[in-house]
């Protein structure tokens, strides 16, 4: 039992989190969640080691929820089951190193190319899988520069290429298709493409007219985070990819009398159990709606902006609104995320317009004490 001065703490730390739950305007977390049916699980040490297909030793593992989820994803992906495989991560970045690790042992000679604007953990999973790569140009909205990848393939050797579907600062979505053309046009004979959908995964398989996103489009694997979007209480995504790539990273748990196609081996087994959750306790089109409601409260906000003079706006299907960077102490009373000279506010499940109409006015408030008429406007404007 804790003493009673590391129950105040915790007391403390709830408070903290309480206060802060929906001051998170920087970030995509939602937070419309209620999770209190699966409460009775954290009484138990569930472990999902290696392949939720596998029979396994240890059974207080949560496979067959894990494999109902991962088989729902498939599909919104427009995959079968058949032909794709995936299981539930520790996160987008375990998700992206898990399709990076396929595309290498694919193509032990190929080179990454990924665009200037992709996340941070891109960088880190290349080197520590000892891939070589190659940065490419974005445009002023993030996306990546096509003609500079034909200038910078290699033609040699296959192209691995780290698409960004959702990029942090600034929404953006690599088109997949553009890719695939430039790569073609180039010779380039052999190629692999992973999608780190860690943010539009959780939109674009929603909305009327997506930009490419699924295995119909080409992708050979992608990953999508259950926190952003769908609303986990902790870190979590879904990785899949093809069947057929996956004949290399198979190894045998001989304690266990399992095998394992993961990265992490000993996976968390609560976090299954919120796939699975979100897909039983959302109809699609419950997901259709959510989607459309932050996409409508992204545009508001780059339409309230637009009307008082501050050149905001927003990519193609995303909730991330881009706009001028306020002052330091107002990024940091409002969880922003800044880049450049540029913060972006993300619309979630649980703002409403009028959080939103108060986060306006005290933003156009520090824009009108802090900058320049000139500078405010300096933000590129999205047609």
């Amino acid at each position: 039992m804790l003493n009673y001065a590391d129950k105040n703490r915790l007391a403390i730390f709830k408070n903290l989190c309480e206060t802060n739950k929906y001051f998170n305007v920087g970030y995509p977390e939602d937070f419309d969640f209620d999770y209190s049916e699966l409460k009775d699980f954290l009484d138990y040490s569930l472990n999902n080691c290696g392949d939720h297909e596998a029979y396994c030793n240890y059974v207080l593992n949560t496979f067959q929820f894990e494999k109902e989820a991962v088989d729902w994803f498939i599909r919104a992906f427009k995959g079968e089951p058949k032909d794709i495989y995936g299981y539930v991560t520790h996160g987008g970045t375990e998700g992206n190193l898990w399709g990076m690790w396929i595309a290498r042992e694919k193509y032990p000679e190929g080179i990454v190319y990924l665009s200037k604007d992709s996340h941070y953990s891109a960088a880190k999973n290349i080197r520590m899988l000892g891939m070589d790569s190659k940065a490419i140009d974005i445009d002023q909205y993030g996306v990546m520069v096509y003609s500079d990848l034909a200038k910078k393939v290699d033609t040699s050797k296959p192209a691995i290429i780290f698409a960004t579907i959702g990029s942090t600062a600034r929404g953006a979505v690599d088109d997949v298709s553009e890719v695939i053309s430039t790569l073609k046009k180039a010779g380039v004979k052999e190629y692999y493409i992973h999608g780190d959908q860690a943010l539009s995964g959780a939109i674009l398989p929603f909305v009327d007219d997506p930009q490419p996103y699924s295995f119909e489009d080409g992708f050979d694997s992608l990953t999508v985070c259950l926190t952003k979007g769908f609303g986990s209480p902790m870190p979590a995504a879904v990785a899949l990819a093809k069947r057929k790539n996956l004949e290399n990273i198979s190894c045998e748990i001989d304690y266990i009398k399992s095998h394992d196609l993961t990265v992490a081996g000993s996976r968390n087994g609560f976090t299954p159990l919120i796939a699975w959750y979100i897909i039983k306790a959302m109809s699609m089109e419950c997901m259709r709606e959510r989607v459309k409601y932050k996409l409508d409260l992204a545009q508001y906000v780059v339409d309230e902006l637009n009307k008082n003079g501050v050149k905001a706006w927003r990519s193609k299907n995303s909730i991330t609104v881009v706009a001028p960077r306020p002052s330091e102490a107002f990024i940091h009373k409002h969880k922003l995320a800044p880049f450049d000279d540029s913060i972006h506010i993300i619309t979630t499940a649980h703002n409403t317009m009028s959080s939103l109409d108060l986060l306006i006015y005290e933003l156009l408030v520090d824009y009108d004490i802090t900058l320049n008429s000139e500078l405010r406007r300096s933000v590129v404007s999205k047609e």
